[in-house]
């Protein structure tokens, strides 16, 4: 589908399947794509510090992409209410903002 429309999306839980099955089939830069994709058009949506999270883990561990991670897993600190993601959040971003020093 994005090969043959750039900006497309697909519905709300869709979406979030594309990408959770791309991070599980450890296709990182196409599960970071989706997971943009989905923060860009669903901003509303009640569990986005999730999405930030797995962003932010996307980002660190897999793409090597540091300041974005960083990004990321501020938000989801932030935004997350589950005292275990929230931990597994800023243990990832200290990760990344020691790669960052």
């Amino acid at each position: 589908l994005v090969q043959v429309a750039d900006g497309a999306v697909l519905p709300r839980t869709q979406q979030l399947d594309v990408a959770n099955q791309l991070m599980a089939d450890q296709q990182y830069p196409a599960a970071a794509d989706a997971y943009e994709r989905f923060l860009r058009h669903y901003g509303g949506y009640e569990h986005l510090g999730d999405i930030h999270l797995m962003l932010g883990i996307l980002y660190g561990r897999y793409l090597h992409q540091y300041e974005r991670a960083a990004q990321m897993l501020e938000r989801a600190v932030a935004e997350l209410t589950d005292e275990r993601k929230v931990q597994l959040a800023r243990n990832d971003l200290a990760a990344a903002r020691a790669r960052l020093d």
